[in-house]
């Protein structure tokens, strides 16, 4: 098969009548051997039967002027593009009738393709759209419970820096839930912000420090000391209002509060822990008992 020679615009087969891979190039030039034998056999009838062509061309040439009385100019292009168009007639059914049945499992193993390629581009488009609504799911998750009231009381709990403050920010949680189980009737109403803060005030007060301090006239003053850091008892402000909020949107959707041990079961519910995690917080509990 070396003689075969690589085919005029054919780049797909002359890459593989050219390619190292012997058994391939072998059956490249097989094909094309074929395929040149009968293009040379369909050449050589067209040359046995010239004649008769060029009487039926220069038949046309006379109706052409005779008939439609044109100009050469126009003659020779319309002729032109019915030599054209015969072209391309004689090379499809020459192919067509040639090799019915190579070209037609052609055309449908391409339409069988295209559909293929249609149907794992929608199953991408679907798995991308799958993936993207479970990443937006995720992150408003995220968002959701890093600013919900139980975030912020476990935020404060790792801010403690001792196990007795978070006893205490856990007994400040558990007072918060009774407090407002008692006052919910009264705030519901007017949702005043001044009296929430009162009553966080009044919440938090028995776990600070309080000392009683006398005047240069013996008065005495009651002072209260922050016994939580700056960070810590900032979470706890900002739990407090948002336990706040959340108990008045429970209470709007189920029409009805909900119950102290219901209140208590979704604040202190624990979510399952790692093995990593378990390991992190048995190291750090001994350094904050000291």
């Amino acid at each position: 098969m070396e003689h075969i020679n690589p085919l005029h615009k054919a780049v797909t087969l002359t890459a593989y009548l050219e390619t190292d891979n012997a058994p391939v190039r072998d059956a490249i030039a097989a094909v094309i051997s074929s395929v040149q034998a009968s293009a040379n056999l369909s050449v050589q009838v067209v040359r046995d039967n010239r004649e008769r062509i060029s009487d039926a061309t220069d038949h046309l040439d006379g109706v052409f002027t005779g008939s439609l009385n044109m100009s050469q100019s126009d003659e020779i292009r319309e002729i032109a593009l019915i030599a054209k168009e015969l072209d391309a007639y004689f090379d499809h059914t020459v192919s067509r009738k040639a090799f019915p049945h190579l070209l037609r499992d052609f055309e449908e193993r391409i339409a069988q393709l295209e559909a293929r390629e249609l149907e794992l581009q929608q199953k991408e488009a679907q798995i991308e759209k799958i993936i993207h609504q479970r990443v937006a799911d995720v992150e408003a998750r995220v968002k959701e419970e890093s600013t919900s009231s139980k975030w912020l009381f476990e935020s404060a709990l790792q801010k403690a820096e001792k196990v007795f403050d978070q006893n205490k920010i856990t007994r400040f949680v558990c007072s918060t839930i009774s407090r407002f189980q008692d006052e919910f009737e009264r705030i519901r109403s007017g949702r005043d912000v001044e009296h929430v803060t009162r009553l966080f005030q009044q919440t938090i007060e028995p776990f600070q420090t309080t000392k009683m301090i006398a005047d240069k006239n013996g008065k005495l003053t009651k002072v209260i000391t922050n016994s939580f850091s700056e960070d810590c008892y900032q979470d706890l402000f900002l739990f407090f209002f948002k336990y706040y909020n959340e108990l008045f949107d429970l209470y709007e959707t189920n029409k009805g509060l909900p119950s102290t041990a219901d209140e208590l079961a979704r604040i202190f519910r624990k979510k399952r822990k790692s093995a990593a995690q378990i390991i992190a917080q048995m190291h750090r509990h001994p350094q904050q008992q000291k």
